[in-house]
């Protein structure tokens, strides 16, 4: 008993029992001193039942002896044998409570062990008992634990061989023959009481069954007190909802028997982690099976052990967590798993096995968060759900089954996804049968505009080895069910935002766990486009769960306008999305990546597309996961830090998380970029130089591999850098201007770089070089004839700004590498000699556009046959455009008026005027052909204001724009 606690009598007839806590470690100092007042008072409850009239007298239980146990033999033990077809190693411990001993290890033959030795140093009083155990050896990770036995001292008779039955299997019998020796003459002990210390976690051991003899409550604190320090460490790891402990500490003593079922769910839990995190260490290196390892031990260690107490009265569950501990006992296999092939067959086992288990945690967390549903689940469909869970423990088997023998794979993946309202899941049933069925269904969610170019990229993900703390913080923060609903990562231009968010997007869509993802450009038209985050994410959905497309198409169906004109965020998020979801819950975590959000169309404004994700994210179901980055742009950051509740955890690129690596990360990826020769010469100076920006890196990189320059001359050129460029923005600026120097210095030379240059960062939508130069041929002035090296000769020098610039196809399209290279090109206090006109660029591209469209549109410029079919009825509709239609007629028919909107005189109005007069028909067949005739509204409105402004006389230096297309 803990001094000084309070002793009042126990309620007649009540026990002790102790309960696994998962404890919040924000909680743990009140915990702990709630715990150890509700233990004393029921250890005292118990002291005071025991001594009341009619009760033994107290001195008979002051009694301490000295006892030594010999440990015999044990028989009929599982066959547990290695890898490698060897028997088993095998030890005993024993405690009172206080001391442990144990024998020494000992190598089974058959299914015995025989060990004839004796342990001494115990102290234990006449109702007190011996705690026994047995376990099996293993060469790396925590060693077996096969079964506990308490023993009542009163009742082993000395200087005689017992046999014990140990509950390991329930099936065959197994054994453990001990003896007792005893001293010559007792000592009294000196207290009444085995006192505890501290408590905060009251673990047992697994509980007598199958005959094991039952476990007191007096030993429960002897187990306790035995096991404090391990409780004392592993606090600190556990996770849980805030106010359990006590709650469930008390609740304990209301379920009697559910102490060992509880005791044996976590040893086995903690096995299974055990071993699923050795196989994660030793597999980590293979790059084919790194992002599976990352993400199954993600999703188990954040399952709070609360949720593992619950899965014990389901023989099912239990079933599944025996399965994850066995299937991933290959601790005989370190060496070959350390040498695993990538695309060898076991690699591809490996593979399945990780990504099982994540779909088995998923599984855990589900059944654990709804227990009531899952026993109304069982009653009403009968042993189908059993069954199916059942199939997850038979995967596991069968795969690691394969795995050790080396040979084909056989077992189908088991997915299953249950939902969690048995109320609606007859009719839910119907529907996803009806929905896979129904052509018709799949046809109309396929009318939901995708957007495209918007998914995450592979080839920008972080470096191997790089940013490896944060992103392993992201998983779990994904995995974890207590976490916020959404991150959001700020930090500057170049700071390495994006790259983290595709490789967070690339790691969860490898091992397909990825709900969506969306980046927004500059480059794009972003301005009209936003809303195809929302109607991407409904599509991806519904590609991933077919319950949710079932659902959807049931909301569309009959619904024209919502399928074709939904446009604000309000209508596609709560019609499509969350009424879509409405008793379609998806077990395990639904992630969304959203990238450059500073990037959208509406983010300079108050109320935007930023502003309704911050009030909107918290409605989403639990299980959604979004992760945002962003530059610190003012509106943005006011948006999510105002939000009320608060709907997401705030990051910044300055955290020490990611600052403290920064440095280390970059070298790194120097490292991994450069010659070796010339990282070993240089890399430390050329990271330093960085300021830690990756981009400063990229660019650097690329720019010493260059064409045109010797490697050694560019290392110098950055080594001349100014010393003072302290901030990102200062070190890239920097950087750009020795890039550009190093190519452009003859003033015709920058005249040909300002107006390529200018007309590719003014473009709505990336342009290839063969798209500019068929525009260009159409300027004023110009010779009219095709030409591409002068648009070549800019951009092939340019390799580390631009996308393809160095690519030999001309259809590709070329647009800068990175948003800051954007901003100090536009920016003439940064870029001084180099900045480009951007109001000038879009005068020239609105010119060449109308110029384009006036000499290539025609009536039936894709030749039909018939112009009384509709476009969905010509199947080689796709094939005739591609011929008659280039891709510049189709960037000047869908975005002459996007540049037009930036002119700010009237030099060419009669060019307007003359496009409406003679190509206004063929303008409308070429949209409708191109399916962007709702284009043509707003082109409309944007003429119309335009013409509006257009007050005073052209101005001289708008003419001059209009006729320097020609340079």
């Amino acid at each position: 008993m803990h001094p000084g606690s309070a002793q009042r009598p126990a309620p007649k007839g009540s026990s002790s029992r102790f309960f696994l806590i998962d404890l919040c470690p924000v909680r743990r100092s009140g915990f702990l001193s709630e715990s150890r007042a509700y233990i004393a008072q029921r250890s005292a409850g118990e002291m005071a039942t025991s001594s009341a009239p009619g009760s033994s007298d107290p001195q008979q239980n002051t009694e301490a002896v000295h006892p030594a146990l010999i440990v015999v033999r044990a028989t009929g033990l599982p066959r547990i044998e290695t890898v490698f077809r060897e028997e088993r190693k095998y030890y005993v411990t024993a405690t009172d409570g206080v001391n442990t001993e144990r024998t020494s290890v000992v190598q089974s033959r058959g299914q015995s062990v025989e060990w004839g030795e004796t342990l001494r140093g115990f102290t234990v009083i006449p109702s007190s008992r011996l705690i026994v155990r047995v376990f099996a050896r293993r060469t790396t990770g925590k060693d077996i634990l096969l079964a506990p036995v308490a023993l009542p001292f009163e009742s082993l008779r000395p200087f005689s061989l017992q046999e014990f039955d140990l509950p390991v299997d329930p099936i065959q019998r197994t054994t453990l023959v001990l003896s007792l020796a005893l001293p010559e003459a007792p000592q009294r002990a000196t207290t009444s009481v085995i006192s505890s210390p501290e408590v905060s976690v009251v673990p047992g051991e697994a509980a007598a069954q199958s005959g094991a003899l039952p476990v007191s409550p007096a030993d429960q604190t002897q187990v306790a007190a035995e096991r404090l320090t391990e409780a004392e460490e592993a606090i600190a790891n556990l996770k849980s909802a805030p106010g359990l402990p006590l709650r469930l500490a008390k609740a304990a003593d209301e379920a009697p028997g559910n102490l060992g079922g509880a005791i044996e769910v976590y040893d086995t839990w903690s096995i299974a982690l055990d071993n699923v995190k050795w196989v994660v260490d030793v597999v980590d290196k293979i790059a084919e099976i790194h992002p599976w390892a990352k993400m199954a031990w993600s999703v188990l260690s954040c399952i709070p052990k609360t949720f593992i107490a619950q899965v014990e009265r389901d023989e099912s569950f239990m079933a599944l967590l025996v399965a994850i501990r066995d299937a991933f006992d290959l601790a005989e296999l370190a060496t070959g798993l350390e040498r695993l092939q990538p695309r060898s067959v076991q690699a591809t086992i490996m593979k399945r096995m990780l990504y099982h288990v994540c779909e088995c945690g998923d599984l855990i967390q589900n059944y654990a968060k709804n227990a009531d549903f899952w026993k109304r689940f069982m009653q009403t469909v009968g042993r189908g759900a059993s069954e199916q869970v059942k199939s997850y423990s038979d995967t596991l088997t069968k795969l690691r089954d394969d795995f050790l023998r080396h040979g084909a794979i056989t077992t189908e993946m088991t997915v299953l996804k249950i939902p969690a309202r048995i109320d609606a899941l007859s009719s839910q049933l119907e529907r996803v049968a009806s929905g896979v069925a129904d052509v018709g269904m799949i046809v109309k969610i396929g009318e939901i505009p995708y957007p495209e170019g918007t998914r995450f990229r592979p080839d920008k993900r972080c470096s191997p080895g790089t940013r490896v703390a944060f992103l392993d913080y992201v998983t779990d923060w994904v995995n974890n069910p207590e976490s916020s609903r959404a991150l959001v990562l700020f930090g500057e231009s170049g700071t390495g935002k994006s790259s983290i968010a595709n490789e967070i997007a690339y790691r969860f869509y490898q091992t397909q766990r990825l709900g969506s993802s969306f980046a927004f450009s500059r480059t794009e038209r972003s301005n009209r486009h936003d809303y195809l985050l929302f109607t991407g994410l409904v599509r991806d959905l519904a590609d991933r769960y077919p319950s949710f497309r079932a659902s959807l198409g049931r909301i569309i169906d009959n619904d024209t306008s919502l399928r074709h004109g939904a446009r604000d965020y309000a209508t596609i998020f709560e019609s499509m999305l969350l009424q879509s979801l409405e008793g379609v819950p998806l077990i395990g975590p639904v992630l969304i990546v959203i990238d450059a959000l500073d990037e959208s169309g509406d983010a300079s404004g108050s109320s935007g597309l930023h502003t309704f994700l911050a009030s909107r994210i918290p409605d989403l179901p639990p299980n959604f996961r979004v992760f945002i980055t962003s530059r610190s742009e003012e509106n943005v950051t006011y948006a999510f830090n105002k939000a009320a509740p608060p709907p997401a955890e705030i990051w910044h690129m300055e955290h020490p998380l990611l600052s403290s690596q920064a440095a280390g990360d970059i070298r790194s990826y120097m490292q991994h970029k450069l010659p070796s020769d010339l990282f070993e010469s240089y890399g430390a100076k050329l990271a330093e130089k960085s300021v830690q920006s990756f981009q400063w890196a990229a660019v650097a990189s690329d720019y010493i591999q260059g064409l045109g320059q010797t490697s050694l001359q560019s290392v110098d050129n950055l080594l001349e850098l100014p010393q003072d460029a302290q901030v990102t923005t200062g070190a890239l600026d920097s950087l750009y201007k020795t890039v550009l120097s190093s190519y452009f210095n003859d003033d015709n030379v920058l005249t040909l770089f300002r107006s390529v240059m200018g007309q590719l960062v003014a473009a709505i939508e990336p342009l290839s070089v063969r798209s500019l130069a068929e525009l260009r041929q159409y300027g004023e002035g110009s010779s009219g004839i095709l030409d591409e090296q002068p648009i070549r000769a800019i951009v092939s020098q340019l390799g580390s700004l631009l996308n393809n610039a160095a690519s030999s196809d001309s259809s590709l399209p070329i647009s800068p590498l990175h948003t800051s290279f954007h901003d100090f090109l536009t920016d003439p206090k940064r870029a001084g000699k180099f900045c480009v006109d951007l109001e000038g660029a879009h005068c020239q591209l609105a010119y060449c556009s109308l110029g384009l469209m006036h000499h290539k549109l025609r009536f039936n410029i894709c030749r039909l046959p018939s112009s009384y079919n509709r476009n969905a009825a010509i199947p080689d509709l796709l094939s005739r455009i591609a011929r008659h239609i280039s891709s510049a007629l189709s960037y000047a028919c869908r975005c002459w008026d996007d540049h037009l909107r930036h002119v700010s005189s009237g030099v060419f109005l009669g060019k307007v005027l003359a496009f409406f007069e003679n190509d206004f028909p063929f303008w409308l067949e070429a949209l409708s052909l191109l399916g962007a005739t709702n284009l043509a509204p707003q082109a409309f409105s944007t003429v119309e204001v335009w013409h509006a402004k257009q007050r005073d006389p052209p101005s001289a230096g708008r003419a001059r724009h209009a006729h320097d297309v020609d340079q």
